[in-house]
């Protein structure tokens, strides 16, 4: 069911026929994240962008019959996504699993061809998952806002259905976030830092982000 929010925002599911366009409003957002312009240093955006929407693709196309991927809508135009896994869904088992593997190595390979720094991202995600939770929890596996959206209050009604979709149950979310914009709008709901790392020698700091459910 669509939820409004403050100034038009409207929160929903993704609807058949969405993964592309969510896919690429994804990796237009991650354009400025700090990880990714570590790993594309140096790469024009529309390289950059195109290098990384296979990689944004794959986690949609895995993931979306769980209907857990959330959208913000702003006039009926996709505005924002959010790629979150349930409790039980994460991690993935099964042909998922080897979906999932396959799409990302073939993802990594791409963008290792557009910049040879990008084979790091193996690197980091074995360090991020060492740091997720070990009992079950939400996985918000990737959080973008259209930049033309940006400013709007995407973000925030995307965080918000966050926080009711963790309240809903006993499980706590958690993600990863590089970036201080993003570390401080969770941390104003509740959301608490679980230390820094770098995860690899020159990266970005990465900081783990985890809200318990409150009833």
């Amino acid at each position: 069911m669509a939820t409004p929010r403050k100034g038009g925002v409207i929160v929903d599911r993704l609807r058949p026929g969405e993964n592309e366009i969510a896919a690429q409003i994804l990796a237009q957002s991650f354009l400025t994240e700090n990880l990714f312009q570590f790993m594309f240093e140096g790469v024009e955006p529309e390289r950059r962008s195109r290098a990384t929407l296979p990689w944004f693709r794959t986690w949609i196309n895995v993931f979306a019959d769980q209907g857990e991927i959330h959208t913000a809508r702003i006039d009926g135009q996709l505005a924002g996504v959010a790629v979150r896994m349930p409790p039980h869904g994460y991690p993935p088992t099964g042909m998922r699993k080897v979906r999932l593997m396959v799409g990302l190595t073939s993802s990594m390979l791409r963008m290792a061809l557009t910049k040879g720094r990008a084979i790091k991202f193996l690197k980091v995600a074995g360090v991020i998952e060492k740091a997720e939770p070990t009992g079950p929890f939400w996985h918000m596996a990737w959080i973008g806002v259209s930049p033309e959206y940006r400013g709007k209050g995407v973000g925030g009604a995307l965080a918000d259905e966050s926080v009711r979709m963790i309240d809903s149950g006993t499980a706590p979310g958690w993600f990863i976030t590089f970036g201080p914009n993003t570390r401080a709008l969770y941390e104003r709901r509740g959301f608490v830092t679980e230390g820094e790392i770098v995860p690899i020698p020159g990266c970005p700091v990465m900081w783990p982000m985890r809200r318990d459910p409150r009833k």
